[in-house]
């Protein structure tokens, strides 16, 4: 993935895709199971975008790995929408920011903004994300239906690959089965972002 320099006047906008890479265990481990070795795997993903009811712009993301409450809906895990600006100055890692390739900003920020105020609530899909980043286990039993993917909930990957299908920016069959790095990967194959640049 190239990057380009950030600068002074560069924003995130509604739609944008946030994706981070973290310092802690917990992040470590699962950036592991999100790619090859080779590969320096992302963690975890989001979107910006404005919600009802609330007037600043937001990280939108499906996690259970810290307990900052929704803006909304007051929940402290699962699909949640959490001040964009202090969000990304509290993490601890790197965080890459990839603009979505559109000409028509003002469509989009509406769509965000519905697309997300369908998704706040819902709960995070543990089974899906495992799945996902390629647990052994986990994907044994699915295949033998042990397992089943929930549709009331989902897990961040999913959330904002889905986002990209909603925008028309991608296309893909089944987004459940995208960790962060092969969303990144893919919706870059598909030119859904502009240049990628890194949040200092």
């Amino acid at each position: 993935m190239e990057f380009c320099v950030p600068s002074l006047d560069r924003l995130i906008r509604p739609g944008d895709l946030v994706f981070f890479r973290g310092r802690g265990w917990k992040s470590r481990l699962i950036t592991l199971g999100t790619g090859p070795f080779w590969h320096r795997g992302f963690s975890h993903v989001g979107f910006a975008s404005y919600v009802s009811g609330y007037r600043h712009i937001c990280l939108v993301d499906a996690t259970t790995l810290d307990d900052v409450p929704c803006v909304i809906t007051g929940k402290t895990s699962g699909v949640r929408a959490r001040p964009l600006e202090s969000q990304l100055a509290a993490y601890d890692g790197e965080v890459t920011v990839c603009p979505i390739n559109t000409a028509f900003p003002g469509i989009i920020n509406y769509e965000a903004r519905n697309y997300t105020d369908g998704q706040l609530g819902k709960e995070y899909d543990t089974v899906g994300a495992l799945h996902s980043r390629g647990s052994f286990v986990c994907g044994l039993l699915w295949k033998l239906g042990k397992l089943k993917e929930s549709r009331d909930a989902l897990f961040c990957s999913e959330l904002a690959g889905n986002w990209l299908l909603v925008a028309g920016l991608m296309e893909h069959d089944n987004v459940s089965s995208l960790n962060p790095t092969s969303l990144a990967i893919e919706g870059e194959k598909q030119g859904a972002f502009d240049t990628p640049w890194r949040c200092e």
